[in-house]
């Protein structure tokens, strides 16, 4: 089940998830992460593969299901077929 979102509107701050950590996602992160927004990023794996990445630009490495979780906005930049538990991923919203 998805949460809710916990966006602050006062400081037009988000948190987002961003699924896929390959160079185009990193570069997304590390520019979200620098404009002040939470990010928590995810790869196909495990999240401890990403765990110096993430620690190099700043955001949260996590599990593709918790990068869905409590976040205003979820980017999914990849092929969809790498994904074919996508729905199961995503709570079964679509």
């Amino acid at each position: 089940m998805l949460t809710p979102p916990q966006h602050n509107q006062e400081s037009n701050k988000l948190n987002i998830g961003i699924i896929g950590a390959g160079n185009i996602c990193a570069t997304l992160a590390r520019k979200l992460a620098a404009v002040g927004h939470t990010v928590k990023l995810a790869n196909s794996k495990r999240a401890d593969n990403i765990q110096a990445l993430t620690h190099e630009i700043g955001v949260h490495a996590v599990t593709k299901e918790q990068a869905v979780l409590e976040v205003d906005v979820v980017i999914l930049p990849i092929p969809f077929a790498n994904y074919p538990d996508l729905k199961q991923t995503l709570g079964g919203a679509t």
